[in-house]
């Protein structure tokens, strides 16, 4: 069934621990960068102006530089032109995100998570400086599981 849904149109996970790290402007640039990454992959040409990136993308052209910005600050992104300046180019680095979708996934206490991305992400740190302590840390937060609050499968 999956693998039905992924021929009839682009379909992009998106772990819902990010939607506690990242506005929905940012959050609709990672999906499409995902996305760019992968027609990289299977040998799409993506050498795009800026202007081409801000309408794919759908968003205005000062939440664009707002989302590059971030995620070029978290290691997320990497931007560079070519030797004309006439284009841009940008490289989404999926292992740092894998690496933040498993931090971000290690637990279900919403309110652990939201308290660990503000102490963690909004005041500067990177992906690469969360310890395997801090980790370890949230994991601990997770809720028993019951009715109320599911439990995820363990993550190892």
């Amino acid at each position: 069934m999956r693998n039905e849904r992924l021929r009839k149109f682009l379909y992009v996970e998106y772990p819902l621990g990010l939607s506690y790290l990242f506005t929905p402007s940012e959050t609709r640039f990672i999906l499409h960068m995902i996305n760019f990454e992968y027609l990289k992959k299977h040998g799409f040409s993506t050498n795009w102006s800026n202007a081409e990136y801000v309408k794919r993308i759908g968003i205005s052209k000062n939440a664009f530089n707002n989302c590059v910005k971030k995620l070029i600050h978290m290691k997320l992104l990497k931007k560079w032109n070519n030797k004309l300046g006439n284009r841009v180019y940008y490289s989404f680095d999926l292992e740092v995100y894998e690496k933040l979708v498993d931090i971000l996934s290690c637990t279900n206490n919403v309110d652990e998570l939201i308290k660990f991305c503000e102490i963690s992400f909004k005041q500067g740190r990177l992906v690469e400086d969360i310890t395997e302590r801090e980790i370890i840390k949230l994991k601990r937060t997770r809720l028993i599981s019951s009715l109320k609050y599911p439990s995820f499968p363990d993550v190892s």
